[in-house]
């Protein structure tokens, strides 16, 4: 399934990443979980968003294939065939939901709320328990917000079925981008929201990649209520939940092929109820909220995953820039990217403004500058099938050989100025209009590499000398006039010549930078709130761009930040820093670093 297709970034773009939600400029359905025949009214309150948890495009599910999946009913239904919502069985009589699932009950919801299990029919007896607890996670702040909409509840006594493994940050990619998932409910089985099944049923749909999702969120005018970090976001193929799913798991498969949770149903970027499946569908990621359930359950995290819960760093890599490359393309990008983008693996500049554009799109490959495409290479293009190519750089970067063999995977492009500078000028041109541009030194590659996550949630990356503006710089910057230009590195790549010069032509300049690339790195990881408890940071070694380039790349992708560290042991101070990027777990690539250093972080991240 090709995923749906990114679109360079537009100005709302810099306020997707958090997890509140601001006013829309349309009304919404409300934020709200319906049991039986919806009363779907429209709210006078832009600040809502629709929430439609239903099944629709799926078919009848195997009762044996969801045992762990439970209905929560209101007590006053005798029958328990109208859900309120669905859940999963964590075990130890705990069932995990949405939160608003719960909220309107306030205080009141353990007196009113019943589970159901082993009821794949609902005119099935099954089992049905009282629930005498709940646990709704603090952030959540009701139905004008969609953060953290999760909840625990407790039963009187266990409900004696199997229970569902929780995905942990070590079981990516159960939720890659473009991976299949199936989620079960009882709610309604039609884009109308008005039929509801009595049995349960099940769909496959695909993941949505975050910067794809954020871009629904910019055409719906949702603005902030998509968090990239606590979301995992599915559908927009006709196919998905709808009124009556809210609550219910979305599993997948870790990298045994077992079968996780990776989401619990929450809402969805459709307009009304009458276009259930139309638009992606999100869920509150489950790894992102493993600890929080480990905390409040008691629960020990062997019991509640398959595993150790994410506890080990990921490595991918390969013997040289070239094979870390297709290493990572295979690890981030599933097949049917739009557009794949082309790099020399001899030279940094090129790639140096193109990283954040690819990761608009699709995977950076980088590629010798002559000779035949290396047979990895050529694989990797078989397994994405990208309708175009775009090669950044002259003929001098990546030779014309290089370009016609490229053509056999589609059609090519490429972008190329007269140097590095203009090259980035050219790139930008290839942006939508954004509100932000980042200005980084092109004489050396470490300061823009690390904004290279930053820079696909902002705007385009523009290239300097240390003490001058290149002209081709000055140009597009006339040209787009952004709001703001952000600076990436110290005094000594960017001096305070071309900072006041900026200023003439911008009038807000900031400046992120540290005391060295490694300092610069963390610093850009931990600026502003680009990223809320990102699922990852990509670690990669600060004096090699073949392994940094097309890592920032996957990191955005993925609405992670990419830290740099120097190879062997990293010092406290750095892993320190980056530890205050809050990731679930870091993904190390290429050689160079160490083991011992890729376990501080993680532990550093462990730590609360």
């Amino acid at each position: 399934m090709t995923p749906m297709r990114p679109v360079p970034a537009r100005p709302a773009r810099a306020r997707l990443l958090r997890g509140v939600l601001v006013a829309s400029l349309v009304p919404a359905i409300a934020l709200t979980s319906l049991a039986g025949a919806p009363a779907a009214t429209e709210s006078d309150d832009p600040e809502t968003l629709d929430i439609q948890p239903r099944v629709v495009g799926g078919d009848e599910a195997e009762a044996d294939d969801w045992p762990w999946t439970v209905a929560i009913v209101d007590r006053g239904d005798e029958a328990g065939e109208t859900p309120r919502c669905a859940g999963s069985y964590l075990g130890d009589r705990w069932v995990l939901t949405a939160a608003h699932c719960v909220e309107d009950r306030g205080t009141e919801a353990a007196e009113d709320l019943d589970v159901r299990a082993e009821v794949a029919d609902l005119r099935s007896g099954g089992v049905r328990e009282p629930v005498v607890d709940e646990v709704v996670h603090p952030g959540f702040t009701g139905s004008e917000a969609l953060a953290d909409d999760v909840a625990l509840l407790r039963t009187r006594e266990r409900l004696g079925v199997a229970t569902v493994p929780l995905a942990s940050p070590g079981d990516w990619p159960a939720w890659s981008p473009g991976s299949s998932v199936e989620v079960a409910g009882w709610g309604a089985t039609n884009p109308g929201g008005d039929e509801y099944p009595l049995a349960l049923h099940s769909v496959q749909t695909p993941v949505v990649a975050p910067i794809d999702c954020a871009d629904a969120f910019d055409e719906a005018e949702l603005g902030d209520a998509f968090d990239a970090a606590r979301t995992v976001c599915t559908g927009g193929v006709e196919r998905g939940t709808c009124f009556g799913d809210s609550g219910g798991p979305l599993v997948g498969a870790d990298r045994d092929g077992g079968t996780v949770q990776i989401g619990v149903v929450s809402s969805s970027v459709a307009s009304d109820e009458a276009t259930c499946g139309s638009a992606p569908d999100l869920y509150a990621s489950v790894p992102a909220y493993l600890d929080w359930i480990v905390e409040k359950t008691g629960l020990a995290v062997e019991d509640l995953t398959r595993g150790d819960g994410g506890l080990t760093p990921a490595r991918v890599g390969g013997s040289d820039g070239v094979s870390t490359s297709v290493a990572l393309s295979e690890h981030a990008f599933a097949p049917g990217p739009d557009e794949v983008f082309v790099a020399t693996a001899d030279a940094f500049p090129d790639g140096l403004a193109g990283g954040a554009l690819a990761a608009m799109h699709g995977p950076l490959l980088l590629v010798p500058p002559t000779g035949a495409l290396p047979d990895d290479v050529a694989g990797e293009l078989d397994r994405l099938g990208p309708e175009s190519i775009t090669i950044l750089g002259g003929s001098a970067a990546i030779a014309d050989e290089v370009e016609d063999q490229l053509g056999d995977w589609g059609d090519v492009r490429r972008l190329a100025g007269a140097d590095r500078y203009a090259t980035a000028a050219e790139v930008a041109g290839a942006w939508h209009e954004t509100s932000t541009a980042i200005v980084a030194t092109g004489e050396a590659f470490p300061d823009a590499l690390s904004a290279i996550p930053l820079a696909a949630y902002r705007g385009p990356v523009l290239l300097t000398r240390p003490d001058s503006l290149p002209d081709a710089t000055r140009s597009v910057l006339g040209e787009r006039q952004p709001d703001r230009v952000l600076i990436v590195g110290g005094s000594a790549a960017v001096g305070t010549g071309v900072e006041q010069e900026l200023e003439r032509l911008v009038s807000n300049v900031e400046r992120v930078g540290g005391e060295d690339r490694y300092a610069t790195a963390a610093e850009v990881a931990t600026h502003g709130d680009n990223w809320q408890g990102p699922p990852f940071v990509y670690l990669a070694r600060g004096d090699d761009f073949r392994a940094a380039l097309p890592a920032g790349v996957a990191a955005s992708f993925h609405a992670s930040p990419l830290g740099l560290l120097p190879p062997g042991e990293a010092s406290e101070g750095r892993v320190s820093a980056l530890a205050e990027v809050g990731a679930q777990r870091p993904v190390v690539v290429g050689d160079g670093i160490s083991d011992g250093t890729a376990e501080r972080v993680r532990e550093a991240l462990a730590t609360p």
